[in-house]
């Protein structure tokens, strides 16, 4: 029998925030969630959340093709409202978590 553990739904609001990048060919769409979800720790935000909402691979017209993958993250605080600097900080994190794998925002 499958258990399960009850989370409180904070009554503080949320911030959505969308990300769009080109990945390289050998990068799948868990190994990008995991990166998001370390940088949950990393300050006061409580990340929840990250859902692939679109991918694709693109042509490029030099001949290449890139895969494109599109996250809809969703930052949430149990104890208060989150700031716009503390978000656009954790976003930061992300961008340049991402830029170290070779991902290029788009």
């Amino acid at each position: 029998m499958e258990t399960f553990k009850y989370k409180k739904i904070s009554p503080y609001p949320y911030v959505v925030r969308d990300i769009s990048l080109y990945v390289p060919e050998n990068i799948n769409e868990n190994e990008i969630i995991r990166v998001i979800k370390k940088e949950e720790g990393k300050n006061l935000c409580n990340l929840s959340d990250p859902r692939l909402i679109d991918s694709f691979i693109k042509k490029m017209p030099n001949g290449t093709t890139k895969k494109s993958f599109s996250f809809r993250i969703v930052f949430q605080a149990q104890d208060r409202t989150l700031t716009r600097g503390e978000i656009d900080e954790t976003m930061e994190r992300i961008f340049k978590s991402l830029s170290n794998m070779n991902c290029e925002i788009r």
